[in-house]
């Protein structure tokens, strides 16, 4: 039992050190998999809507975008449309804000 446990800390130890670079995930409250490491550079935003799972910083959303900004974007469209946010009601504001 304790070389499993020994074995065990020499690998993590070495995944630490080595740096992993695949995505690192997390269980979300419903059992499923969810990745823990937003998408790098500017993303893409339909007129429709797009839904970030995780969330966005702002400075990665097009300018010209309506997003529900709480800090971090988890929802932005290209269009304005009814102005409010699919996902938790807030009011879609105009990106970066004029």
């Amino acid at each position: 039992m304790q070389k499993r446990w020994g074995a065990l800390a020499i690998a993590l130890a070495m995944v630490s050190a080595t740096g992993c670079k695949e995505q690192v995930k997390q269980q979300a409250a419903g059992g499923e998999a969810v990745a823990a490491a937003a998408p790098a550079g500017k993303v893409t935003v339909s007129a429709e809507g797009t839904k970030f799972d995780p969330p966005v910083q702002k400075s990665q959303v097009p300018d010209g975008s309506w997003i529900c900004d709480m800090g971090m974007v988890h929802y932005a469209r290209s269009q304005k449309g009814d102005g409010i946010c699919p996902l938790c009601s807030m009011k879609l504001v105009a990106h970066p804000a004029q």
